[in-house]
Parts: structure tokens; C-alpha cells; sequence
């Protein structure tokens, strides 16, 4: 993954909405970033956007800032939803028609690394479009943006019984 400074124009992926959109959260362990605390209900929205996967990739990408060695997608956790992260992004669209592209690692960087991202984002996650809304599927589409939502396929393999009865198998709690 590349390094991209908060705020700097995008330019990791070409989008049709590239013009009116901003990096958040593309860190490094080379480069400092603002450290502070967030609330618990910015985490919780963060959380629910990083449940819409933009713009994978294949591959994945290990947190640099950890100092642990695994090797591996990293796992999020919120509550009793576990996600990978680490080969997709997230949107952020804010009620002024900005657009905030970061890394869905952002949720880690956060949680674990303490990272504030800039207040202008906080604010758009608080309050600009709310993922799982209607408004936001069409903006995905509106900037002709590929995503997954994991909760949507989620509730589909659980309507598959093979595929349920695996995922009960494993011990994954349906």
C-alpha cells in the first residue's frame, strides 16, 4: 500500500470521481500521523463503512505500524462482527459533494494505533452519508465505484444450506 498525506488529492486508483476526492488514513511506519482519541460512535460508523468493501485488490496489505510479526489479512472486530481488511477502501461523502477514499485498514489505525484522522473527516463520517443507505449505494454508482457489501453477502450464504452447513462446521456462530 502506499503512504498518501491526509487530505492530498487521490490518485492510487483511476475513478471518474477522482477530481472531488481526498486521501484519509494511507499511513506508513516512515511517515509520523496525528495521534489523539476518538469516540466510540465514530468507531462504530467506521466500522459499518469498512463493512463495504471499494475498490479491492487482489492481495492484501500488513499493517507496517504493528510491531508483531504476523502475516496475514488483519481482522477487525466491532461488537460480535469480525471483517478482513487490508485489499479494499472505503468512501466517505460528505453533504458538500467531497469524497474521502482511505484504506479500510483505517478502522485498525485507529482503534489500535491511536490515529485521528482530520476533524473534516470525523465530521463526514458523523454526518455526511450514511453507509447502508440508499443514498450511498447511489453515490457508489453515481462515481461508477465497484463494492462489496459483506453483510448483503453474508445474508446470502446463509440461504445456501451447503454452504451454511460448512460454516457451521468451522464454528462460525450463524
Amino acid at each position: 500500500m502506499s503512504f498518501f498525506e491526509d487530505l492530498s488529492p487521490y490518485t492510487y486508483l483511476k475513478h471518474p470521481s477522482n477530481e472531488y476526492t481526498f486521501n484519509v488514513g494511507w499511513l506508513d511506519n516512515k511517515y509520523p500521523y496525528n495521534k489523539g482519541k476518538v469516540i466510540r460512535e465514530f468507531l462504530d460508523k467506521l466500522f459499518s463503512l469498512c463493512e463495504i468493501s471499494v475498490s479491492e485488490t487482489r492481495g492484501y496489505h500488513e499493517c507496517n505500524i504493528c510491531k508483531n510479526s504476523y502475516k496475514g489479512p488483519l481482522i477487525i472486530c466491532n461488537e460480535n462482527k469480525e471483517i478482513e481488511v487490508g485489499f479494499a477502501e472505503i468512501r466517505v461523502f460528505d453533504k458538500k459533494s467531497n469524497i474521502y477514499s482511505a484504506p479500510n485498514l483505517i478502522y485498525h489505525y485507529v482503534k489500535e494505533h491511536s490515529y485521528q484522522p482530520p476533524q473534516v473527516f470525523i465530521d463526514s463520517v458523523m454526518s455526511g452519508v450514511s453507509p447502508n443507505s440508499e443514498e450511498y449505494y447511489s453515490m457508489l454508482k453515481k462515481y461508477q465505484l465497484d463494492w462489496i457489501d459483506w453483510n448483503e453477502q453474508f445474508e446470502k450464504m446463509k440461504k445456501n444450506p451447503k454452504l451454511l452447513k460448512i460454516l457451521k462446521k468451522s464454528g462460525m456462530e450463524i
